[in-house]
Order: C-alpha cells, then sequence, then structure tokens
C-alpha cells in the first residue's frame, strides 16, 4: 500500500511541476491572491511577527512588507516542487554559487565546517551543494510525520549527493565520520524553534528568542570553521549564493559567542530585506522563562 500510495503522490507531483516556469510563476501569482486576499494564510502570525521586529515601521510599511512575503511565498513553494525537474545543469544557471572556493581552502587545511543559515530566500535548492564541495555534505532533517511525504522530501533532498541525517542522530553519525577521517560540512537551518526547555536565549528581531546550541557544539568538538550561507534572490528562479566565513576555529571564545555570531549575521540580512525570511513560521510561541529574565 505505502508503495501506491507514494507511486501516485510523486506521480501528481511530477505532473503538477512539469510546466515551464512561467506557467509556475502565473500559479504563483494565483497563489498570491488567495493566500492574502481570500483565505489570508497565517495572516494573524505573519502580521504579529512583523509588527515585533519593527515597531518603529508604520501600518502601511508593515502591510507593504507582507505583501511582498507573500509573493515571494508563492515563488519559492513552486520553485521547490520544480526541482523535480532540475538538473545539475539547469540549477547551474539559477542558483549560483560565487566564491565556493572558501570550501576548498577549509578543505585543505584539514578542518570540519559548520554551514549556518536561516529559512531564507530560497534554502531548497542547496541540494546540489555537495557536488561543488570536497567534504561530505551533511543535511539535517526532521522527520515528517507523514511517511509518504516524508520519502518523498529524502529523495528529493538526496538527489544532489546531500547525506540526510535525522536530528536526533546528528552528532553521533558526525563523531562517526570524524573517526572514519572523513570531512563534514554540517548544515544548520539555525533560525528554527527549539523546544521550550532550551537554555539559550537572546534577542532577535527585536524579541526574545531561543536558538538551538547544536552547531556551536560541534564547531567547538571538532573546532570546525563557521561558515555562513548568503542566499541572495536576483530575480524570480534566479538566486546568488556567498559563502562568508565567520571563523576559522572556535578554541578559545566564551559560551554562546559563536551562535551569538551567526544570529547577528542572519539578523543584519532580515533586517536588509525581510521580505524573504519565513514570517509565517511561529518563531515566538515559547516565552523566555521568568528564571532566565
Amino acid at each position: 500500500m505505502f508503495k501506491i500510495s507514494y507511486a501516485l503522490y510523486y506521480a501528481l507531483l511530477w505532473i503538477l511541476t512539469a510546466p515551464p516556469f512561467w506557467v509556475l510563476y502565473r500559479i504563483s501569482d494565483l497563489l498570491y491572491v488567495i493566500n492574502l486576499y481570500i483565505i489570508k494564510y497565517r495572516w494573524k502570525t505573519i502580521y504579529r511577527n512583523l509588527k515585533n521586529a519593527f515597531p518603529e515601521k508604520s501600518e502601511q510599511e508593515i502591510h507593504n512588507i507582507a505583501k511582498r512575503f507573500y509573493r515571494h511565498l508563492g515563488d519559492f513553494v513552486v520553485e521547490s516542487i520544480k526541482t523535480m525537474h532540475l538538473s545539475q545543469k539547469k540549477m547551474d544557471k539559477r542558483y549560483k554559487f560565487i566564491n565556493p572556493e572558501v570550501f576548498e581552502d577549509i578543505y585543505n587545511q584539514g578542518k570540519h565546517v559548520v554551514l549556518v543559515s536561516g529559512h531564507y530566500a530560497n534554502w531548497e535548492w542547496m541540494i546540489y551543494f555537495g557536488r561543488y564541495i570536497k567534504h561530505a555534505f551533511i543535511v539535517i532533517y526532521r522527520p515528517l510525520k507523514s511517511k509518504v511525504a516524508d520519502r518523498f522530501m529524502k529523495n528529493m533532498r538526496s538527489k544532489g549527493g546531500a547525506i540526510l541525517i535525522p536530528q536526533n542522530d546528528i552528532f553521533r553519525k558526525i563523531i562517526e565520520y570524524n573517526s572514519q577521517g572523513i570531512l563534514t560540512t554540517t548544515w544548520f537551518l539555525a533560525d528554527q524553534r527549539p523546544p521550550r526547555s532550551n537554555p539559550f536565549w537572546t534577542t532577535f528581531l527585536n524579541q526574545d528568542t531561543s536558538f538551538f546550541l547544536g552547531g556551536e557544539k560541534i564547531a567547538n568538538k571538532l573546532n570546525a570553521a563557521v561558515v555562513f550561507l548568503d542566499i541572495r534572490k536576483v530575480k524570480r528562479g534566479h538566486y546568488e549564493i556567498y559563502l562568508d566565513k565567520l571563523l576559522d576555529n572556535t578554541s578559545g571564545m566564551e559560551k554562546f559567542e559563536v551562535t551569538n555570531t551567526y544570529i547577528r549575521k542572519l539578523e543584519k540580512i532580515i533586517l536588509e530585506k525581510p521580505e524573504y525570511w519565513l514570517w509565517s513560521h511561529k518563531r515566538w510561541k515559547f516565552k523566555k522563562p521568568q528564571s532566565q529574565s
């Protein structure tokens, strides 16, 4: 039954995303209208997040950012699913790594990499990054509740050479790779919401915000370089990716300093062009405990 369900699921998405980009962007335009004006997809969450992040902006400015976000969200949805039909050659024309030599230098030094970014621009097309580097490219993922959808996402995200590892196994697996002498690049989408009990809080986008510490822990354990993934949207379906080496190593750094370093970088990018961040995410669902005030 699972095989049949998966085959039907895959076939449906294949057919839906077979049209050329110009057709899919007309669908994106339609999604913009539906999400913003008809079903008002997560409008309360988006508006509240923007209002709290930019208290100095007027109502009109907040609404303008929200509109631009909805437009980008439609593009992101159709682009992500269109990945099924994109070859390496086609992807190279649309998703350009400007300075991949950063990773060549780190590899030649015999160092691991902790790669950090946020849910910004189009992060799904990063699946091909493993073909540009000599490191083993590890992507952390959260298993989906639907077994069919989970299998589909794993197959999609591994087609470019990425090694998918569930988040609960990540630390153990990276240590295994290290013990085998395999250099790794581990990619952290660093702005995901941790559980309520997470110990680290900071100010992010004008709000008390908790962050996972996994990237810092692995960087410290392996004395890895920390690189920030700066994805810039040039136009519809076209992105430029800049690799910014934030830290050569983390030895001697204060606790939380590594995490704060890439948080501040992410915040700066979001503030410059806020419409490309995932404002529909309930990032501030949990409040900072009184004991940590």
